[in-house]
Protein backbone atom coordinates (compact mmCIF):
# COMPACT_ATOMS: atom_id res chain seq x y z
CA UNK A 1 0.00 0.00 0.00
CA UNK A 2 1.01 3.55 -0.37
CA UNK A 3 1.19 5.05 2.45
CA UNK A 4 0.05 8.80 2.86
CA UNK A 5 0.11 11.89 4.99
CA UNK A 6 -2.60 14.77 5.37
CA UNK A 7 -0.49 17.25 3.53
CA UNK A 8 -0.18 13.69 0.38
CA UNK A 9 -3.99 13.52 0.59
CA UNK A 10 -4.15 17.15 0.15
CA UNK A 11 -1.86 17.28 -2.79
CA UNK A 12 -3.18 14.12 -4.65
CA UNK A 13 -5.62 14.18 -7.51
CA UNK A 14 -8.07 12.14 -6.73
CA UNK A 15 -10.80 11.02 -10.07
CA UNK A 16 -13.53 10.02 -7.76
CA UNK A 17 -13.80 10.46 -4.04
CA UNK A 18 -16.76 8.68 -2.18
CA UNK A 19 -18.05 6.86 1.05
CA UNK A 20 -17.60 3.20 0.37
CA UNK A 21 -15.51 1.32 -2.47
CA UNK A 22 -16.61 -1.77 -3.35
CA UNK A 23 -13.50 -4.41 -5.11
CA UNK A 24 -14.99 -6.76 -7.10
CA UNK A 25 -18.55 -6.13 -8.39
CA UNK A 26 -20.01 -10.45 -8.66
CA UNK A 27 -22.79 -11.36 -6.59
CA UNK A 28 -21.35 -10.88 -2.95
CA UNK A 29 -20.01 -7.23 -4.40
CA UNK A 30 -23.27 -6.39 -6.05
CA UNK A 31 -25.25 -7.08 -2.81
CA UNK A 32 -22.39 -5.32 -0.26
CA UNK A 33 -22.75 -2.36 -2.51
CA UNK A 34 -26.89 -2.64 -2.19
CA UNK A 35 -26.58 -2.73 1.56
CA UNK A 36 -24.17 0.17 1.52
CA UNK A 37 -25.89 2.15 -0.32
CA UNK A 38 -29.44 1.56 1.51
CA UNK A 39 -27.67 2.46 4.94
CA UNK A 40 -27.25 5.68 2.95
CA UNK A 41 -23.57 5.74 1.96
CA UNK A 42 -22.31 6.81 -1.43
CA UNK A 43 -21.22 3.99 -3.21
CA UNK A 44 -18.72 3.45 -6.20
CA UNK A 45 -18.99 -0.25 -7.71
CA UNK A 46 -15.60 -1.22 -9.57
CA UNK A 47 -15.19 -4.53 -11.67
CA UNK A 48 -11.95 -5.52 -13.95
CA UNK A 49 -14.14 -6.66 -15.83
CA UNK A 50 -17.63 -6.47 -16.98
CA UNK A 51 -19.68 -7.52 -13.93
CA UNK A 52 -21.04 -10.77 -12.55
CA UNK A 53 -17.77 -12.63 -11.78
CA UNK A 54 -18.38 -16.48 -11.16
CA UNK A 55 -22.10 -15.42 -10.07
CA UNK A 56 -22.91 -14.58 -13.86
CA UNK A 57 -21.29 -17.81 -15.09
CA UNK A 58 -22.76 -20.25 -12.31
CA UNK A 59 -25.70 -22.49 -12.38
CA UNK A 60 -27.23 -19.78 -10.35
CA UNK A 61 -27.87 -21.98 -7.36
CA UNK A 62 -28.69 -20.30 -3.81
CA UNK A 63 -28.56 -22.43 -0.71
CA UNK A 64 -30.80 -21.47 1.55
CA UNK A 65 -33.27 -23.01 4.58
CA UNK A 66 -34.73 -22.76 7.84
CA UNK A 67 -38.46 -22.51 6.24
CA UNK A 68 -37.77 -20.26 3.83
CA UNK A 69 -41.12 -19.12 1.48
CA UNK A 70 -39.83 -21.69 -1.49
CA UNK A 71 -39.78 -24.41 1.15
CA UNK A 72 -43.37 -23.64 2.26
CA UNK A 73 -44.68 -23.84 -1.74
CA UNK A 74 -43.20 -27.38 -1.71
CA UNK A 75 -44.35 -28.62 1.14
CA UNK A 76 -40.82 -28.75 3.03
CA UNK A 77 -40.28 -28.90 6.45
CA UNK A 78 -37.31 -26.97 8.06
CA UNK A 79 -35.97 -24.89 10.59
CA UNK A 80 -32.68 -23.45 11.42
CA UNK A 81 -31.99 -25.96 14.15
CA UNK A 82 -32.28 -28.76 11.31
CA UNK A 83 -30.00 -26.70 8.63
CA UNK A 84 -27.25 -26.28 11.15
CA UNK A 85 -27.17 -30.03 12.40
CA UNK A 86 -26.65 -30.89 8.62
CA UNK A 87 -24.34 -28.25 7.62
CA UNK A 88 -22.46 -29.12 11.24
CA UNK A 89 -21.62 -32.45 9.54
CA UNK A 90 -21.09 -31.58 5.63
CA UNK A 91 -19.26 -28.34 6.30
CA UNK A 92 -17.27 -29.47 9.52
CA UNK A 93 -14.56 -26.51 10.46
CA UNK A 94 -15.00 -24.92 7.06
CA UNK A 95 -16.40 -22.33 8.85
CA UNK A 96 -16.74 -20.83 12.71
CA UNK A 97 -19.44 -22.05 14.75
CA UNK A 98 -20.78 -18.92 15.17
CA UNK A 99 -21.11 -18.40 11.44
CA UNK A 100 -22.35 -21.16 10.76
CA UNK A 101 -25.56 -20.86 13.42
CA UNK A 102 -25.66 -16.93 11.76
CA UNK A 103 -25.79 -18.20 8.27
CA UNK A 104 -28.90 -21.09 9.06
CA UNK A 105 -30.68 -18.34 11.31
CA UNK A 106 -30.08 -15.47 8.67
CA UNK A 107 -30.76 -17.77 5.91
CA UNK A 108 -35.25 -17.31 5.36
CA UNK A 109 -34.38 -12.99 5.72
CA UNK A 110 -31.58 -13.63 3.37
CA UNK A 111 -33.55 -15.40 0.75
CA UNK A 112 -35.93 -13.00 1.07
CA UNK A 113 -33.81 -10.19 0.62
CA UNK A 114 -32.72 -11.41 -2.94
CA UNK A 115 -36.63 -11.76 -3.79
CA UNK A 116 -36.92 -8.19 -3.05
CA UNK A 117 -34.14 -7.77 -5.19
CA UNK A 118 -36.04 -9.07 -7.95
CA UNK A 119 -34.10 -12.49 -7.95
CA UNK A 120 -36.89 -14.74 -9.87
CA UNK A 121 -37.11 -18.51 -7.86
CA UNK A 122 -39.76 -21.09 -8.20
CA UNK A 123 -41.04 -23.88 -6.05
CA UNK A 124 -41.31 -26.86 -8.48
CA UNK A 125 -39.15 -29.41 -7.20
CA UNK A 126 -37.38 -31.92 -8.39
CA UNK A 127 -38.27 -35.20 -7.47
CA UNK A 128 -34.98 -37.07 -7.91
CA UNK A 129 -31.23 -36.63 -6.71
CA UNK A 130 -29.40 -34.73 -9.32
CA UNK A 131 -26.43 -32.36 -9.51
CA UNK A 132 -28.45 -29.61 -11.41
CA UNK A 133 -31.70 -29.70 -12.53
CA UNK A 134 -33.38 -29.32 -15.94
CA UNK A 135 -35.67 -26.70 -17.07
CA UNK A 136 -38.45 -28.43 -15.33
CA UNK A 137 -37.17 -28.17 -12.08
CA UNK A 138 -36.46 -25.02 -9.85
CA UNK A 139 -35.84 -26.49 -6.16
CA UNK A 140 -33.98 -29.36 -5.23
CA UNK A 141 -31.66 -31.99 -3.11
CA UNK A 142 -28.22 -29.96 -3.98
CA UNK A 143 -26.50 -31.45 -0.98
CA UNK A 144 -26.24 -34.59 0.30
CA UNK A 145 -29.15 -33.96 2.90
CA UNK A 146 -31.08 -37.39 1.47
CA UNK A 147 -28.13 -39.80 2.61
CA UNK A 148 -26.37 -40.81 5.63
CA UNK A 149 -24.78 -40.21 7.81
CA UNK A 150 -26.81 -36.65 7.27
CA UNK A 151 -29.99 -37.96 7.23
CA UNK A 152 -29.69 -39.84 10.43
CA UNK A 153 -28.12 -36.57 11.63
CA UNK A 154 -31.22 -33.72 10.42
CA UNK A 155 -34.70 -34.19 8.91
CA UNK A 156 -33.71 -34.28 5.23
CA UNK A 157 -34.84 -30.89 3.42
CA UNK A 158 -34.10 -29.67 0.12
CA UNK A 159 -32.64 -26.26 -0.34
CA UNK A 160 -31.21 -25.82 -3.67
CA UNK A 161 -32.99 -22.82 -4.85
CA UNK A 162 -32.52 -22.14 -8.67
CA UNK A 163 -32.86 -18.71 -10.38
CA UNK A 164 -36.01 -19.20 -12.63
CA UNK A 165 -34.62 -18.66 -16.18
CA UNK A 166 -33.52 -21.45 -18.52
CA UNK A 167 -30.30 -23.13 -19.25
CA UNK A 168 -27.42 -22.24 -16.60
CA UNK A 169 -29.47 -19.74 -14.19
CA UNK A 170 -26.12 -17.92 -13.02
CA UNK A 171 -27.37 -14.59 -14.93
CA UNK A 172 -30.68 -14.81 -13.72
CA UNK A 173 -29.38 -14.87 -10.25
CA UNK A 174 -26.96 -11.73 -11.11
CA UNK A 175 -28.71 -9.47 -13.53
CA UNK A 176 -31.62 -8.54 -10.63
CA UNK A 177 -28.76 -7.62 -8.31
CA UNK A 178 -26.84 -5.49 -10.98
CA UNK A 179 -30.01 -4.16 -11.95
CA UNK A 180 -30.99 -3.16 -8.29
CA UNK A 181 -27.65 -1.45 -7.01
CA UNK A 182 -27.80 0.71 -10.35
CA UNK A 183 -31.51 1.48 -9.60
CA UNK A 184 -30.61 2.73 -5.86
CA UNK A 185 -27.29 5.11 -7.50
CA UNK A 186 -24.70 3.27 -7.20
CA UNK A 187 -22.13 3.73 -9.74
CA UNK A 188 -20.42 1.59 -11.73
CA UNK A 189 -16.77 1.23 -13.46
CA UNK A 190 -16.52 -1.54 -15.36
CA UNK A 191 -13.20 -2.54 -16.61
CA UNK A 192 -11.21 -0.94 -13.72
CA UNK A 193 -8.34 -3.65 -11.90
CA UNK A 194 -7.80 -2.59 -8.71
CA UNK A 195 -4.32 -3.01 -7.77
CA UNK A 196 -2.71 -0.53 -4.81
CA UNK A 197 -4.43 0.71 -1.58
CA UNK A 198 -3.98 4.12 0.06
CA UNK A 199 -3.51 4.35 4.02
CA UNK A 200 -3.37 6.82 5.94
CA UNK A 201 -0.32 7.06 8.41
CA UNK A 202 -2.27 5.56 11.18
CA UNK A 203 -2.91 2.59 8.64
CA UNK A 204 -6.33 3.02 7.86
CA UNK A 205 -7.44 2.64 4.35
CA UNK A 206 -8.44 5.63 2.56
CA UNK A 207 -8.41 4.98 -1.15
CA UNK A 208 -7.77 2.46 -4.13
CA UNK A 209 -5.45 2.72 -7.06
CA UNK A 210 -6.91 1.56 -10.32
CA UNK A 211 -5.51 0.76 -13.96
CA UNK A 212 -8.73 1.73 -16.16
CA UNK A 213 -9.12 0.48 -19.54
CA UNK A 214 -10.55 3.95 -22.04
CA UNK A 215 -13.66 4.01 -23.53
CA UNK A 216 -13.50 4.88 -27.12
CA UNK A 217 -9.74 3.50 -27.49
CA UNK A 218 -9.25 0.48 -29.54
CA UNK A 219 -7.65 -1.28 -26.58
CA UNK A 220 -10.79 -1.04 -24.51
CA UNK A 221 -12.56 -2.23 -27.27
CA UNK A 222 -10.44 -4.95 -27.77
CA UNK A 223 -10.29 -5.93 -23.88
CA UNK A 224 -13.84 -5.88 -23.91
CA UNK A 225 -14.28 -7.92 -26.23
CA UNK A 226 -12.05 -10.90 -25.03
CA UNK A 227 -13.55 -10.26 -22.25
CA UNK A 228 -17.08 -11.33 -23.45
CA UNK A 229 -15.54 -13.90 -25.79
CA UNK A 230 -13.95 -15.66 -22.61
CA UNK A 231 -17.18 -16.05 -20.99
CA UNK A 232 -18.76 -17.31 -24.27
CA UNK A 233 -16.21 -19.80 -24.23
CA UNK A 234 -16.19 -20.44 -20.43
CA UNK A 235 -17.25 -24.34 -20.90
CA UNK A 236 -14.16 -24.77 -23.71
CA UNK A 237 -12.04 -23.08 -21.81
CA UNK A 238 -12.42 -25.42 -18.35
CA UNK A 239 -10.94 -27.98 -20.42
CA UNK A 240 -8.43 -25.96 -22.43
CA UNK A 241 -6.68 -24.04 -20.03
CA UNK A 242 -3.79 -23.10 -22.67
CA UNK A 243 -6.42 -21.31 -24.16
CA UNK A 244 -7.78 -19.73 -21.24
CA UNK A 245 -3.90 -18.91 -20.24
CA UNK A 246 -3.36 -17.50 -23.54
CA UNK A 247 -6.48 -15.20 -23.66
CA UNK A 248 -5.57 -14.07 -19.87
CA UNK A 249 -2.12 -13.13 -21.20
CA UNK A 250 -3.26 -10.95 -23.66
CA UNK A 251 -5.67 -9.17 -21.37
CA UNK A 252 -2.84 -8.44 -19.03
CA UNK A 253 -0.97 -7.38 -21.82
CA UNK A 254 -3.47 -4.72 -22.58
CA UNK A 255 -4.44 -3.96 -19.05
CA UNK A 256 -0.42 -2.77 -18.99
CA UNK A 257 0.42 -1.13 -21.78
CA UNK A 258 -2.95 0.91 -22.78
CA UNK A 259 -4.48 1.17 -19.11
CA UNK A 260 -4.65 4.64 -17.54
CA UNK A 261 -4.05 4.75 -13.38
CA UNK A 262 -7.09 6.40 -12.07
CA UNK A 263 -7.25 6.91 -7.68
CA UNK A 264 -10.51 7.00 -5.70
CA UNK A 265 -10.42 8.20 -2.28
CA UNK A 266 -12.44 6.69 0.41
CA UNK A 267 -13.93 8.28 3.34
CA UNK A 268 -15.59 5.39 4.92
CA UNK A 269 -14.32 1.97 3.77
CA UNK A 270 -13.11 -0.12 1.04
CA UNK A 271 -14.83 -3.37 0.20
CA UNK A 272 -12.70 -6.31 -1.11
CA UNK A 273 -15.06 -9.07 -3.13
CA UNK A 274 -13.19 -9.98 -5.60
CA UNK A 275 -13.13 -13.56 -6.15
CA UNK A 276 -10.64 -16.80 -4.90
CA UNK A 277 -7.17 -18.00 -6.39
CA UNK A 278 -7.98 -20.91 -8.20
CA UNK A 279 -5.88 -19.22 -11.40
CA UNK A 280 -3.12 -18.74 -9.25
CA UNK A 281 -1.37 -21.65 -9.47
CA UNK A 282 1.46 -20.96 -6.88
CA UNK A 283 -1.24 -20.03 -4.18
CA UNK A 284 -3.12 -23.50 -5.26
CA UNK A 285 0.17 -25.19 -5.22
CA UNK A 286 0.69 -23.80 -1.58
CA UNK A 287 -2.51 -23.80 0.10
CA UNK A 288 -4.40 -26.62 -1.78
CA UNK A 289 -2.35 -28.87 -3.86
CA UNK A 290 -4.95 -31.96 -3.71
CA UNK A 291 -6.62 -29.56 -6.04
CA UNK A 292 -3.89 -28.48 -8.73
CA UNK A 293 -5.17 -31.04 -10.86
CA UNK A 294 -8.77 -30.18 -10.51
CA UNK A 295 -11.08 -28.29 -13.16
CA UNK A 296 -10.87 -24.26 -13.12
CA UNK A 297 -14.04 -23.36 -12.15
CA UNK A 298 -14.49 -19.34 -11.85
CA UNK A 299 -12.97 -17.11 -14.05
CA UNK A 300 -9.33 -15.42 -14.53
CA UNK A 301 -10.21 -12.55 -11.55
CA UNK A 302 -9.75 -15.55 -9.19
CA UNK A 303 -6.40 -15.36 -9.15
CA UNK A 304 -5.65 -14.73 -5.72
CA UNK A 305 -5.13 -10.41 -6.01
CA UNK A 306 -8.25 -9.41 -4.22
CA UNK A 307 -6.39 -11.64 -0.98
CA UNK A 308 -3.25 -10.25 -1.57
CA UNK A 309 -4.74 -6.47 -1.72
CA UNK A 310 -6.04 -7.11 1.68
CA UNK A 311 -3.49 -9.09 3.22
CA UNK A 312 -1.15 -6.18 1.83
CA UNK A 313 -2.90 -3.53 4.43
CA UNK A 314 -3.16 -5.89 7.27
CA UNK A 315 -6.08 -8.16 6.25
CA UNK A 316 -6.22 -11.84 8.02
CA UNK A 317 -7.71 -14.95 6.48
CA UNK A 318 -9.08 -17.53 7.67
CA UNK A 319 -8.98 -21.02 6.31
CA UNK A 320 -7.11 -20.76 2.95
Amino acid sequence: PRVMTPADVARQHWDYQVDVAVVGFGGAGAAAAIEARDSGADVLALDRFRGGGSTRISGGIYYAGGGTDIQRQACVEDSPENMYRYLQLEVRDAVSEQTLREFCEQSPENFDWLVAQGVPFEASKCPFKTSYPSNNYYFYYSGNESFPPYSERATPAARGHRAHGKGVSGEDLFTPLRESALRKGVKLLEQHKAVRLFTNDAGRVIGVELKAMQPGTVSGWLHRQLIGLMVFLRYVTIFTPFVNYAMRGCIEVLENRFSVLTRVFVRKSVVISSGGFYFNRNMVRHYAPEFLSGVPLGTIADNGSGIKLGESVGGRTALM
